[in-house]
């Protein structure tokens, strides 16, 4: 944003509004004295807006390498989490031009950190300001008589608001959230250095005093969101008195059922509960593990049940990928991606990423008789493709899996016994490995039935509480795969799993041979 045009526009056009008069010919200068005088305001504001704002990067990925220099030559001296937001200090780009973000890593130490893996936003230094819960307004008021001008600029910001388009009651905007003003006065004592002072006794007669601008005061006001609501999940719910299990029931519900929220309350065994408008005269409780709140999502509502599942999709990307992300943003549910490499599909791996998905790695080449010939032959494939989805996405990922599993037979076609070298090996080089526990069984055949992979996912769970079902993304032999997902999710957020992407730190589910 420029303040400059900010701060003078807010001046100017405020000023504009309520010179409405004639002005003679020996007024003319004055009002660029006038235009001048607005300048310096305006010049003003922009230094207090300039000197409260900062500029912060937002970590997108997990894990992002920090570097001690602008370059991969560089060493890493940390890492940085998804989410963590650190201070930025300078952009540079590196010798192979990529662009690099140089961050205050730790308070008395800075780091250096792909562009790619960050974003840099611009805030405003709250301590600066004085916070109120009013509404967002702006108010420029210019007074001026012959001895006195005083021009006065308040600014409001508002962090975040609410969009009027939103809010189906009514089209007006309030802001819900704290504002924030800053105010800048200059006055001037007399009229040879003011040159609002004497402008009244040049203008023609139509107008003998210039009105203040409070009488052209310009407010938005956001209106609040309306209450949030509860939807039913399970089937049947009972609503009860209070939150607890203990209190008695007054009635019960049934899935998809939609209530108003009125509030959120842990009972004494710690296990959340919402109360709900349940009929026009009375409120009742419901189990939070049983319902979840509209617009977060039943994979939110999930997070409390202690059942995972981590959904994964080897062998891609492919010209299925985009359609899989569709579906995931659909349902909130992020997952995960082992992908080798595909000449072309650049912007999908970046896609991956974008969208808040873990990216891995299974293989460079895919083909067994090369990657299992030797431990030698597997890390050149491993790095191959490490190397690649690190220079197309900028992310350093250590998590892999076996292309056939670390149980795979097949190796032993090509060197008996390499798996448990293998399995060691990585370990030894910092990557972890992650196998399946629920196969949906898309690799057994081109677009096996959809009906088929949802039935071979649900006998694959059975009372497990932590699952990795294992898909696939490899275009038009997997379109079913595509087409199965939504019942999948569906099936798995009813049996109070929720979802979330493998990161380095996930224990992973490793075959026992």
């Amino acid at each position: 944003m420029n303040m400059t045009i900010l701060a003078q526009k807010i001046l100017s056009t405020a000023l504009a509004a309520v010179i409405t008069v004639s002005v003679s010919s020996s007024a003319l200068k004055k009002i660029t004295d006038v235009d001048r005088y607005t300048s310096a305001a305006a010049k003003t504001v922009e230094d207090q807006l300039n000197s409260t704002m900062s500029r912060t990067v937002t970590i997108k990925v997990t894990p992002a390498n920090v570097r001690s220099g602008a370059g991969k030559s560089y060493a890493v001296i940390g890492t940085a989490a998804k989410g963590k937001s650190y201070q930025y200090l300078d952009t540079k780009k590196d010798a192979k031009g990529k662009s690099w973000y140089k961050i205050q890593y730790t308070p008395d130490q800075t780091g250096w950190l792909l562009v790619s893996l960050g974003n840099v936003t611009d805030e405003i230094n709250s301590s600066l300001f004085t916070a109120t819960t009013a509404t967002t307004t702006t108010t420029t008021t210019t007074t001026a008589t012959t001895t006195t001008a005083t021009t006065t600029t308040t600014v409001s910001s508002t962090a975040k608001t609410t969009a009027a388009s939103k809010n189906p009651v009514t089209s007006s905007s309030t802001s819900t959230e704290k504002s924030r003003s800053i105010t800048s006065s200059t006055s001037a004592s007399n009229t040879s250095s003011n040159p609002l002072g004497t402008l009244n006794s040049s203008v023609n007669q139509q107008s003998t005093t210039l009105p203040t601008l409070s009488d052209a005061t310009t407010t938005t006001t956001q209106a609040a969101g309306t209450s949030k609501n509860v939807i039913i999940s399970g089937n049947p719910v009972n609503v009860r008195s209070g939150a607890g299990g203990t209190f008695p029931k007054i009635g019960a519900t049934s899935k998809g059922k939609k209530f108003r929220l009125i509030s959120t309350q842990n009972d004494s065994s710690g296990k959340k509960w919402y109360q709900i408008q349940f009929t026009s005269t009375t409120t009742g409780w419901v189990l939070a593990s049983l319902a979840y709140i509209e617009g977060e999502g039943k994979n939110a509502a999930n997070k409390n049940t202690g059942k995972v599942a981590y959904l994964t999709f080897d062998d891609g990307p492919s010209e299925n990928t985009v359609k899989i992300l569709d579906i995931l943003d659909k349902y909130d549910v992020k997952a995960t991606f082992f992908v080798i490499y595909h000449r072309g599909m650049k912007s999908r791996y970046q896609e991956i990423v974008n969208r808040g998905h873990t990216i891995a790695l299974h293989s460079y080449t895919h083909t067994y008789s090369k990657i299992y010939k030797s431990e030698e032959d597997y890390f050149k494939d491993l790095n191959q493709i490490h190397d690649y989805v690190e220079d197309v996405t900028g992310v350093d990922s250590h998590i892999i899996r076996f292309p056939g599993g670390s149980s795979n037979t097949v190796s032993n076609k090509y060197n008996r016994g390499i798996m448990k070298k293998l399995k060691e090996s990585v370990t030894e080089k910092g990557f972890v490995y992650h196998d399946w526990n629920v196969d949906s069984t898309d690799a057994k055949g081109k677009n096996r039935k959809a009906s088929l992979l949802l039935q071979n996912v649900k006998s694959g769970v059975g009372k497990k509480k932590t699952i990795d079902v294992l898909m696939h993304d490899t275009g038009k032999s997997k379109v079913t795969t595509v087409e199965a997902l939504p019942s999948i999710i569906e099936y798995l957020s009813d049996q109070g799993f929720s979802f979330e992407a493998l990161t380095e730190e996930t224990e992973p589910i490793q075959h026992k041979r």
